[in-house]
């Protein structure tokens, strides 16, 4: 009885070390981070952005409107994912938190890493995540971690910044809780592996983008980055030349239905990034090893809009030069 004891006691032990390890996130990128743009039908549907680490271990930054929401979830399910390891939100506005409400039900998150900063109206997240067993993790400027060989450094908003949430709803016009605000409040990642690095921004405004600038500026080379996710969708409000020369990326990503303005664009192509947008071009999706970096595109190309455009400044370009 003794011996069958000890059996039955060594079998269940090796049972729940399989099952531990089961419920592990299994590598899937072969050495690789994998950063995936996704992409939605829905109109003017917001950002989401999957992250792959090279142990498995996987992170979403933002999940889209709510009707977005249903579209990522069929699509994570199709990678045969119930379980991420790291939600990441940007901020506070349905076109990056809406989606976890069709998300969530079905889909496990370890913990969420949030700036704590929100308006009265959308108080529903942190509740709706401590609902589903998710840790809720506040950062600030200045904290690092590392994860699956790689870095994360959260550049903004600092702590002094989100010190106090908003009294008021996001209704507001003008002042905390407001769109303008929230965006400015922004969450800003950078990744780090090997040598290339990619930046993460939410819906910076301009004025966020200076203040970054202005906290960095004894060393700008932090936001140099192979890899950018545009702010704000690629709208005007953002991407002002002197932040995407400090960035200077390789490629540059926008997700949502925002047609870019030809001299943003221009900014973008001035310093030698390729630019990729949903709308235009699908869910992309980059790989980068310790030393290189791949892009692939569900639809390739480029804007014809913008092509002309470049073509026109550089004509212009080429007379001023000649003169």
């Amino acid at each position: 009885m003794k011996k069958a004891g000890r059996v039955l006691f060594a079998l269940i032990a090796v049972l729940c070390v399989i099952f531990a390890v089961s419920c592990r996130s299994l590598p899937v990128s072969g050495g690789e981070v994998v950063i995936r743009f996704m992409d939605s039908s829905v109109r003017a549907w917001g950002d989401c952005t999957l992250i792959e680490f090279p142990d498995g271990q996987r992170m979403l930054i933002d999940a889209g409107l709510q009707k977005a929401g249903a579209e990522i979830l069929q699509d994570l399910k199709a990678m045969g994912i119930s379980r991420i390891d790291y939600l990441v939100i940007t901020h506070y506005h349905n076109d990056h938190v809406a989606g976890l409400k069709e998300i969530l039900p079905q889909i496990h998150f370890d913990r969420a890493w949030v700036t704590g900063y929100f308006p009265t109206d959308f108080a529903w997240v942190e509740s709706t995540l401590a609902y589903y067993g998710t840790e809720i993790v506040y950062v600030k400027a200045g904290d690092s971690f590392e994860i699956g060989g790689a870095r994360i450094d959260v550049l903004w908003p600092t702590a002094d910044a989100v010190a106090v949430r908003p009294e008021g709803t996001s209704k507001a016009t003008s002042g905390p809780g407001s769109t303008y605000d929230m965006n400015c409040h922004s969450m800003v990642l950078k990744l780090t592996y090997g040598n290339n690095t990619a930046l993460f921004t939410g819906d910076i405004y301009v004025e966020a983008e200076k203040n970054l600038i202005g906290l960095l500026s004894e060393d700008l080379s932090v936001l140099d980055c192979d890899i950018l996710k545009i702010m704000h969708h690629g709208y005007n409000t953002s991407s002002s030349e002197d932040f995407i020369n400090a960035v200077s990326p390789k490629y540059a990503f926008s997700m949502g239905t925002q047609v870019m303005d030809n001299n943003i664009y221009l900014f973008y192509y001035k310093v030698g990034a390729e630019v990729f947008m949903s709308w235009q071009n699908g869910r992309s999706t980059v790989r980068m090893n310790r030393t290189g970096i791949t892009v692939e595109n569900e639809k390739p190309g480029v804007n014809s809009a913008y092509t002309k455009y470049v073509e026109a400044w550089e004509t212009v370009q080429g007379i001023r030069q000649g003169q």
